[in-house]
């Protein structure tokens, strides 16, 4: 009468040993799977320092993570179906690249003065934008410090990534003054930068990004939120306000 216990005692061991071993994989698969349909996580605009040595939001990973223009080979109802599973738009945060640092015909400059007797530091940021009705308007290119891809030999010193703003008035053109005291501005030397928190947008065309330049640029639309300066060595933010197209 005792017999079969020891027999069901060892199936159940093993039904045990079966879930242990594949219920923490499962539960890892999907885990991994929603976090790649929600996407990166979004920067928190409450900040009042960023992290020391501070570059940016990866534009590569999020430009993946809301998916490549429409494929040649994908039908349109493959396409709105793959844009409307794309993470839901949330703020990241670029930290725009110098001017001096992009060569080539770049319409870009982001640029930075000092005047001790006022102690007051001004960045200058400019974009041209270019395009029409049948590229969905104009169109200015900004570049973040995290455009340039790894392997520098895909584009002579020229980004593989860029961010894109719509500017109906044709230009982007924006001068931000901050106070800074001499000492200060002197111990800042070479590490302001101008970070600009932004989140995706759909294009005119559907869907958030765009190929360039022969498909060589991968451009990610984003509306813009707001501009901070901030000092990129220790993470201080010095100052925010909201993004303007034109102004002071």
């Amino acid at each position: 009468m005792n017999g079969p216990a020891p027999m069901l005692q060892t199936c159940a061991a093993v039904s045990v040993l079966l879930l242990t071993l594949s219920g923490p994989t499962a539960l890892g698969a999907q885990a991994a799977a929603h976090a790649a349909r929600s996407g990166p996580p979004a920067f928190d605009t409450s900040l009042v320092r960023l992290r020391p040595l501070y570059h940016g939001d990866d534009l590569a990973a999020i430009y993946r993570a809301y998916g490549a223009p429409k494929g040649e080979f994908e039908t349109t109802a493959q396409f709105q179906r793959r844009v409307t599973n794309a993470p839901s738009p949330r703020p990241f945060a670029f930290l725009l690249e110098d001017s001096s640092s992009v060569t080539g015909a770049w319409a870009y400059d982001l640029s930075t003065q000092y005047n001790a007797d006022a102690a007051e530091l001004t960045m200058h940021l400019q974009a041209e934008c270019q395009g029409g009705e049948e590229d969905g308007g104009n169109m200015g290119e900004l570049i973040a410090r995290s455009s340039f891809a790894s392997n520098a030999s895909r584009l002579d010193d020229a980004p593989d990534y860029n961010l894109l703003v719509s500017c109906p008035g044709g230009e982007i053109d924006i001068s931000y003054p901050v106070h800074l005291e001499p000492g200060a501005a002197q111990r800042t030397q070479g590490n302001i930068g101008m970070v600009l928190v932004g989140e995706p947008a759909l294009l005119p065309e559907g869907g958030y990004t765009r190929l360039e330049d022969s498909g060589d640029l991968h451009g990610l639309h984003i509306t813009p939120l707001s501009l901070w300066i901030v000092n990129t060595s220790t993470g201080e933010v010095l100052s925010k306000r909201p993004f303007t197209r034109v102004g002071r």
